[in-house]
């Protein structure tokens, strides 16, 4: 697997990168946003793990720009902790976000957890008509209109719609969707939620589809017919 590390900061590549070669990742390394479109272009990475702020540019850029031409999946490791700025990173088509300082260990596992998703997409379409997804195919359509979702938001929509009027916890979701321990979990899960429900126009009166939220639990469920 081969994995394109964006950072500027010397000591943290040259840490980052020896951690996933021990790892036996391919690893491409880039100090800016240049030679990280380079490394892109040239060689196509399986998952990117990407600094927000860089000497010519920023991370958010960078995956706004890699949006309208690849799904593949972004992991934002960044300084910048506030939650708008993790709002802003999942808006633009991340698919996790970790601050620093981080642990390795953890980064290695959410990079590894990635991977195996799209490695093996769920299979199969989820029908509740007229609401349609399939991760595998990469495409959702709600009344005969192509929805735009990033990897991460099919993949959650499908769960929900796998499993329908069930009331779910947010660390089952956790684990089902990301793969990962839910001690792991920060605002991932509600910050893909509420971009789902903005993108399915859940928050209008007329919507088919809500997904309702009761402290730590969420339920998919069909309101119109």
């Amino acid at each position: 697997m081969r994995i394109l590390l964006v950072e500027d900061e010397p000591s943290l590549l040259k840490a980052n990168t020896l951690f996933f070669s021990e790892q036996g990742y391919e690893v491409a390394a880039a100090d800016t946003l240049e030679s990280a479109r380079r490394l892109l272009f040239e060689a196509p990475p399986d998952i990117v793990v990407l600094d927000v702020m860089l000497p010519d540019g920023t991370g958010f850029d960078f995956c706004r720009e890699i949006r309208e031409q690849s799904t593949v999946p972004v992991i934002f490791l960044t300084a910048l902790g506030d939650v708008q700025d993790e709002e802003k990173g999942f808006a633009l088509g991340g698919d996790d976000y970790m601050i620093k300082p981080y642990d390795l260990h953890r980064l290695g596992l959410r990079v590894a957890a990635i991977l195996r998703r799209t490695m093996n997409p769920d299979s199969g379409r989820a029908e509740i008509p007229p609401l349609s997804a399939d991760p595998s195919a990469g495409f959702c359509i709600l009344d005969g209109e192509n929805i735009m979702l990033s990897p991460m938001e099919l993949r959650l929509l499908h769960y929900f719609m796998k499993n329908p009027n069930k009331m779910l916890h947010r660390d089952k979701v956790y684990e089902d969707v990301w793969g990962l321990p839910p001690q792991l979990n920060t605002n991932t899960v509600v910050e893909h939620v509420y971009r789902l429900r903005k993108k399915l126009d859940m928050n209008n009166a007329d919507s088919y589809f809500r997904i309702a939220s009761d402290k730590q639990y969420y339920m998919f469920s069909k309101v119109r017919y």
